[in-house]
């Protein structure tokens, strides 16, 4: 609560002659540091507004918290439920929706530009 987070989703083209793409909603990532905006441009800063592991280690408390830095997308979505971001797991199945839309989509822009192969 309060902490900024982002999504690692994952698209992955197995075959491209035919076409075979499969789609993984993966995790998401949260900051250990409360969000504001007041540390945008210091090393505290770092922490709160950039969710790579990599940087989150540098949180002093990284060790004793850094099972919370990482949830499954199940778990983001009965947060959001709980706190009444969403008000049904629909709403959530949409946004997830949209973003294999987008993944649809730049995988159709980008698509000539691969080998096309067997297997």
């Amino acid at each position: 609560k309060g902490r900024k987070f982002d999504l690692r989703v994952y698209m992955l083209i197995c075959c491209t002659k035919p076409y075979l793409v499969l789609f993984n909603q993966g995790y998401c990532r949260i900051s250990l540091q409360d969000y504001n905006l007041e540390d945008f441009n210091t090393k505290e800063g770092k922490i709160t507004h950039m969710t790579n592991n990599s940087v989150q280690k540098k949180h002093p408390e990284y060790k004793d918290r850094k099972e919370e830095t990482i949830i499954d997308l199940e778990t983001l979505r009965e947060y959001l439920l709980a706190e009444n971001v969403i008000a049904t797991p629909e709403e959530f199945s949409k946004a997830i929706n949209k973003i294999k839309e987008v993944m649809r989509v730049i995988f159709l822009q980008t698509k000539d530009k691969l080998d096309r192969t067997y297997g």
